[in-house]
This record gives C-alpha cells, sequence and structure tokens, in this order.
C-alpha cells in the first residue's frame, strides 16, 4: 500500500474495506493486494497452488482469479485468447 491521499482518507475515515479495493485496481501505482501477490508467485511456478490457498486472505477471490486467469491451468482468458479466431455464424 501506498500512502496517497485516497487512502489517507479512507483510513480517516474507518473505511478499511475500501483500502483493499483500492489497492486492487491501483496495480499501475504500485499497490497490490497479497492475494494479487500470491496470485504472481503461483504464476512465476514460485509456489505451489495450495501454498497460495493456504495464505491467501480471500481463499475464495484467489480461488476464482486463478480459474478464470491463470496460465498454468488455461484459465478462461487463456481459453477465450485462444478461440477468438472463431466466429460465430449463423
Amino acid at each position: 500500500m501506498l500512502n496517497s491521499p485516497l487512502i489517507q482518507e479512507l483510513i480517516f475515515k474507518g473505511n478499511v474495506p475500501e483500502i483493499r479495493e483500492v489497492m486492487k485496481r491501483s496495480r499501475e501505482q504500485g499497490m497490490q493486494t497479497f492475494d494479487q501477490a500470491l496470485f504472481d508467485l503461483h504464476e512465476a511456478g514460485l509456489i505451489s497452488y495450495e501454498d497460495a490457498l493456504r495464505n491467501a486472505d480471500s481463499v475464495n477471490d484467489l480461488r476464482l482469479h486463478i480459474k478464470l486467469n491463470s496460465k498454468l491451468y488455461g484459465g478462461v482468458a487463456e481459453m477465450q485468447r485462444g478461440i477468438e479466431h472463431l466466429g460465430l455464424t449463423e
């Protein structure tokens, strides 16, 4: 987490749940949640799927993120990239 005006305001107001959401959306500024870091480590092959889930803040969110986005398991996003050249015809 970086000390930004928005983060300061959320801390001041005690809006802790929103801090996590801001962190999730602010990777380009250098912020990330612990679960995002676990996902990156898992994708790099540095930790196992089980270790990632065991240490996650939100097991269900991380499990879903891996299922939808993992290149290791051919996530839905990867599958869609593989079929984008196909078109629907009537």
